[in-house]
C-alpha cells in the first residue's frame, strides 16, 4: 500500500521529520501509521493511519498520535528539517 501524508506546505511526511507540533512543542516522527498495520490499530488509527511523534517536554519524551484527518491539528504542525534516529530523545 502507498500511503503518503503531507504537511500543509506540501511536503511529504517522512520518519525522523522534526516539526513543531500542534502543541507547540519540537517534536519527532517516530512512526507513519499506515491504515490496516498493527502499529495503526495499537494506537486507535486503523482506518484512516496518521503519524506517531515523539515530543520534548523539557528533556523528557512525550507521545502524540495525529490522525490523518486531523485537518486543524495537521494545519497548526509546522515541518522544520527532514532528521535521523539521532533526533529522538532516549526512553526512559
Amino acid at each position: 500500500m502507498n500511503f503518503v501524508l503531507r504537511y500543509t506546505n506540501g511536503v511529504e511526511v517522512q520518519l525522523y521529520d522534526v516539526v513543531k507540533t500542534v502543541i507547540g512543542n519540537i517534536g519527532v516522527i517516530e512512526k507513519i501509521l499506515v491504515p490496516g498495520s498493527i502499529d495503526a490499530e495499537e494506537c486507535f488509527v486503523a482506518d484512516m493511519g496518521g503519524v506517531w511523534i515523539q515530543e520534548n517536554w523539557n528533556g523528557k519524551p512525550g507521545y502524540l498520535v495525529m490522525q490523518a484527518d486531523d485537518i486543524p491539528g495537521w494545519e497548526d504542525t509546522t515541518f522544520i528539517r527532514r532528521g535521523s534516529s539521532d533526533d529522538l530523545l532516549p526512553r526512559r
